[in-house]
This record gives C-alpha cells, sequence and structure tokens, in this order.
C-alpha cells in the first residue's frame, strides 16, 4: 500500500511540475500509454480472425447453424463411417490421414477374418470448442459425445468383442477445416 501511495505521490508531483522535461516525460509515457490501450482494442482476437476467414469461404456462416448441421447430418454420417469402417463413403467426409488411420485399424480385423458390426446409438452435446489456423485454413475443433454399440464377430458369426448389448459412451474431438481444392469449399474432418 504505501509504494501504491508513493507511486501516485510521484506521478502526480511530476505532473505538476515545473521542470519542463520531466512534464514533457510524462505526458509522453501518457499518451502512449492511451495509444496502446485504444490500439488493443482495435486488434481481433485469433477467434475472430478464424471467424473472418471462414465467412470469407461462407459469406453466411453462422456458429449456431453450423452446430446444427454437424449434429444433424454431418456428424452422424461421419461417425457411422468411422465406427463401421466404411472406408469408401469415409472418404467423402474426412481428410486421408483420418482414412489411412481407419483403414489401418480395420485392416488388423480384416487380415484376422474380423467384422466390424459397431454401430451409433445416440450422438449429442455438440460444442465448438475453439478456432484456429492450420496454414492458412481455419480449423474449428469440435467435442460431442456418442453412445454406441462396440461389437466385433468373427465369419462364424461369434462374438469376439463387446456385443450386441455392450453400449459404450465416449467422447470426441474432431477439427474441422475447409477443403479448397475443388470448385467449391466444403467441410472436411482433419483429425478425429
Amino acid at each position: 500500500e504505501q509504494m501504491q501511495l508513493n507511486l501516485k505521490n510521484l506521478i502526480y508531483k511530476a505532473e505538476l511540475s515545473k521542470n519542463i522535461c520531466l512534464k514533457f516525460l510524462f505526458s509522453a509515457a501518457d499518451k502512449i500509454a492511451a495509444l496502446k490501450d485504444r490500439v488493443s482494442s482495435f486488434l481481433l482476437t485469433k477467434s475472430q480472425l478464424v471467424y473472418l476467414t471462414i465467412q470469407n469461404y461462407f459469406p453466411t456462416f453462422d456458429e449456431g447453424q453450423f452446430v446444427e448441421w454437424l449434429e444433424s447430418s454431418y456428424l452422424p454420417c461421419l461417425t457411422h463411417y468411422y465406427l463401421r469402417g466404411l472406408i469408401t463413403p469415409l472418404k467423402t467426409v474426412a481428410a486421408t490421414s483420418v482414412v489411412q488411420e481407419r483403414q489401418m485399424q480395420i485392416s488388423n480385423y480384416v487380415i484376422s477374418g474380423l467384422l466390424v458390426r459397431s454401430r451409433l446409438l445416440s450422438l449429442y452435446d455438440v460444442e465448438i470448442v475453439d478456432y484456429d489456423f492450420k496454414g492458412h485454413l481455419p480449423i474449428i475443433n469440435v467435442r460431442f459425445s456418442i453412445d454406441y454399440v462396440d461389437h466385433v464377430i468373427n465369419r462364424k458369426g461369434q462374438t469376439v468383442i463387446g456385443g450386441p448389448e455392450c453400449v459404450r459412451k465416449t467422447d470426441v474431438l474432431v477439427l474441422f477445416t475447409i477443403n479448397d481444392s475443388g470448385p467449391e469449399p466444403f467441410w472436411t474432418a482433419h483429425e478425429v
């Protein structure tokens, strides 16, 4: 408290000083501090920059409508294809790296003569966690929860992993980016 009081007294003395140099230095420091506050109010946050970049691709982009679209159509398809290991349809909604990763996981089952019968039961609590950039493209981090049946069978139809009654709950994080390689930009799952 005493230091704060001494600092206030020093500032007050500099402000009222008859010394021109001291008054000039105090005035300059005061103007620099005020300018810094004004400039920082005009600077955009990273999330705001990402949002503006998204609007360059999709001028009518709205966060609420985007989350609704994800929950009602995009995420159920992505999750179904991913859980079942349906590689060809997964290519339409996910980046090559995601498809290759899942293909390697599924290939272990196929080599062992197993079939994946897992299925999505419900998808809920979709929320945007963060906005970011990957290179020059915007990234939206989305988290959601799913309930699904974990079920893997052998060629004879016998359950090897899980089962039809083996319901699991998990949280999923998906990084979405814009694929601008075609004539029209579209959203794709960059990481799952």
